[in-house]
């Protein structure tokens, strides 16, 4: 096996503010609907995620979470970013041309603060080639099936320059995160070409609910609920190219241990010769799990899969001839709480809305306020469209999913705006009050 030696701390981060693109609108709304009533049946948290489709972008709005107005106009993408550069890192970020507008913007409110430092330190990354204010629209129609993770990452490596012995954090763009001095100097990032650090309900006890699809069994022998990471170590030397062979979903920001197992399974396919019989074993476990998972799900039967800490990592070197770490040890719940969902998007509004001081550090929130003072005196046209018209498109598409859902009359999916107001208000597992006292305490003591 292949070991690494990285240098510590990581020094970039590489953004993801994009998503897949769907090509057929009345498909998404359908599943969109179809997807809340098989949530509520079962008593689970159910949501209307944001789905970018070719259509939509054709018409002129493009569904990417990332740009939606966070706080006044600024994006959800760009708090995160802020906190990156504060923290000294060198930030990529990938998206659309709409994200390389915001980015543009960014900079030259930074430089104009004082911050020409942070704004050096700061890049677009176009999701696809030949992206420009005259094209974009076209280039995602007709390439929407190039927006796979690791042709994004890949990209954000080479955009970061990225050599064989260094390590980079790659995050989703829809995180109110802020504590990467704790994710660069994880010890883990070192020695591991891949390092996954999932969210674990017992150790999080985040103050939103969230839906937990697996059981994580540590080395130690802890039973953890889990979700996906939204934050993870990539070494410049782990190969992406063996995740393209395997991995048929498109960019979603972060992945879990099925998508991991199906890395697995495909280079264990072209190597099969380092398996051990143990690892085989495992390997054809998980495959059942895998298979039984599915018919519980069909039977609406509440049986989550179980994941051993120790086969999973054994299994993973697989992937790349190199060792992973896949371990669920941090206890922040801004790395869990990501933007799926519209009711994920009216949580932060209105947290970052009335409680942003008590979210962030005062020097991010400087920046937040200084940024959206600098996008309302500036008014760049398309970002200005953009903003005015996103309550209406959002409105429109809750309202569509709405009519297919029986009964429609979903109280959150209806009275969402008027005019330019939302009206829309958290859910009641969602207490803006609990996640406010959370985010206080959370504060305390981190050295920033």
């Amino acid at each position: 096996m292949r070991y690494v030696n990285h240098k510590l701390p990581v020094e970039k981060i590489a953004i993801s503010a994009s998503q897949c693109v769907y090509p057929n609108q009345k498909i998404v709304d359908a599943k969109e609907a179809t997807g809340y009533e098989f949530y509520q049946s079962r008593g689970l948290m159910s949501s209307v995620k944001f789905k970018r489709t070719v259509q939509g972008i054709r018409s002129g709005f493009d569904e990417n979470k990332a740009v939606f107005p966070v706080y006044g106009r600024v994006p959800l993408f760009v708090p995160e970013t802020i906190a990156a550069l504060r923290h000294g890192l060198r930030v990529a970020v990938l998206g659309s041309h709409d994200v390389g507008m915001y980015v543009d913007q960014l900079k030259t409110y930074l430089k104009a603060s004082g911050q020409s430092d942070s704004a050096k330190r700061l890049s677009w990354t176009p999701e696809l080639d030949g992206m420009n204010a005259g094209n974009n629209a076209e280039v995602i129609a007709q390439n929407w099936k190039r927006l796979t993770l690791s042709n994004s990452v890949s990209r954000l490596a080479r955009e970061l320059k990225v050599g064989k012995n260094e390590i980079f954090l790659f995050t989703a763009g829809d995180l109110a995160f802020y504590k990467f001095g704790d994710a660069v100097n994880d010890p883990d990032l070192q020695h591991y070409g891949l390092v996954l650090n999932l969210n674990a309900e017992e150790l999080i006890k985040a103050p939103v609910d969230r839906n937990y699809y697996q059981v994580f069994i540590t080395a130690d022998g802890r039973r953890l609920h889990i979700k996906e990471p939204n934050i993870w170590g990539v070494g410049g030397g782990f190969s992406l190219a063996n995740a393209d062979l395997t991995y048929d979903n498109a960019q979603k920001g972060g992945f879990g241990a099925f998508t991991l197992l199906k890395m697995i399974f495909g280079n264990v396919v072209k190597d099969w010769r380092r398996l051990e019989f143990k690892d085989a074993g495992n390997l054809v476990l998980y495959g059942m799990q895998g298979i039984a998972t599915a018919f519980y799900n069909k039977m609406k039967i509440d049986r989550p899969p179980v994941f051993r800490q120790e086969s999973i990592e054994k299994l993973g070197s697989f992937i790349d001839d190199c060792p992973i770490r896949v371990k669920a040890d941090h206890d922040d719940w801004l790395r869990l709480k990501d933007v799926d969902a519209w009711h994920d998007f009216v949580f932060f509004w209105h947290l970052f809305d009335k409680h942003i001081d008590a979210v962030f550090p005062e020097s991010i929130v400087e920046d937040v306020r200084g940024f959206d003072e600098h996008l309302g005196k500036k008014k760049p046209s398309h970002l200005e469209k953009l903003y005015q018209e996103f309550p209406i498109r959002m409105a429109d598409k809750l309202s569509r999913i709405n009519a297919l859902i029986p009964g429609g009359d979903v109280a959150e999916l209806v009275n969402v705006y008027d005019g330019h107001r939302l009206l829309a208000q958290p859910r009641a597992d969602e207490n803006i009050a609990l996640a406010v006292e959370r985010c206080i305490s959370d504060k305390t003591g981190y050295s920033f």
